[in-house]
């Protein structure tokens, strides 16, 4: 829908402002320690997916954050891959890094077991 209305939000801009208006909470990229949901039987459409790709003072920091929209279960990959939705995804830009802003939409990506198992993301719960 976003893309539809036009939306140039940044990506954490993009999910907060969705969880909100869904009548969940807003979470930063400090809920990583403590709100990662680690099993991903758990895991269910709507979930935030947070990026932690960068290392700053000797702690990893959150550089990306989007909506968990859809996942892949089967018998040949029981832990899936997932399906994102997102906005400021890119590296056209680089203050803050992303697409320039006025071309940013909301797009989907997939996004493979692989990259979760080098710990890369977190899924966080938006409901409490």
């Amino acid at each position: 829908m976003h893309r539809y209305v036009g939306i140039r939000k940044q990506c954490m801009e993009l999910v907060g402002s969705t969880s909100l208006a869904s009548g969940g909470v807003y979470k930063n990229y400090n809920t990583f320690n403590s709100q990662n949901i680690v099993n991903r039987e758990t895991w269910r459409p709507g979930m935030a997916v947070y990026r932690y790709n960068r290392v700053v003072n000797n702690r990893r920091v959150g550089d990306h954050a989007m909506i968990l929209s859809e996942i892949e279960w089967s018998n040949n990959n029981p832990t899936g891959n997932i399906r994102v939705v997102e906005t400021n995804w890119g590296t056209t830009f680089n203050n803050p890094l992303g697409q320039t802003p006025w071309q940013r939409t909301v797009t989907r990506r997939d996004v493979t077991n692989a990259v979760f198992v080098r710990d890369y993301y977190n899924v966080v719960n938006l409901d409490r």
